[in-house]
Parts: structure tokens; C-alpha cells; sequence
């Protein structure tokens, strides 16, 4: 399960890196738009954060009511 878990984790790093240099966003302005610090959003895309937990709360905040 572990191995699965870095695969997950890489792929999810690498398309969010690349959806975010697509949209010319630094990792401090993609995590100001998604609720995460960009010191997060860097250590997701170096395969470092919890994924999940960071993705469960990216999916909240989603979902909030302005």
C-alpha cells in the first residue's frame, strides 16, 4: 500500500506543478488561491506533505459558502 501511496502522491505533485507553471502561478499565489501556505504547496510537490490531508482540505474550502 505504501508503494501506491507514492505513486499517488507523485502524480498528483506533478500535475499540480505543471497545472500551476501552466497558469504562471508561484507556490506562494496557487496556495493563497487554494487555502495552503506555499511552503505546503512546495512540500507536496516535492513528494514531502500528507496528500491526503491537504487534498481534504483544498476540497473543503471548494465547497464553503461565500
Amino acid at each position: 500500500m505504501l508503494a501506491m501511496d507514492t505513486v499517488v502522491s507523485k502524480t498528483l505533485a506533478r500535475r499540480e506543478r505543471e497545472g500551476r507553471e501552466v497558469m504562471g502561478l508561484s507556490t506562494y499565489r496557487f496556495g493563497l488561491m487554494v487555502g495552503l501556505c506555499g511552503t505546503t504547496i512546495r512540500k507536496l510537490e516535492q513528494g514531502d506533505a500528507n496528500v491526503r490531508l491537504a487534498v481534504s482540505y483544498t476540497h473543503l474550502r471548494a465547497h464553503e459558502t461565500p
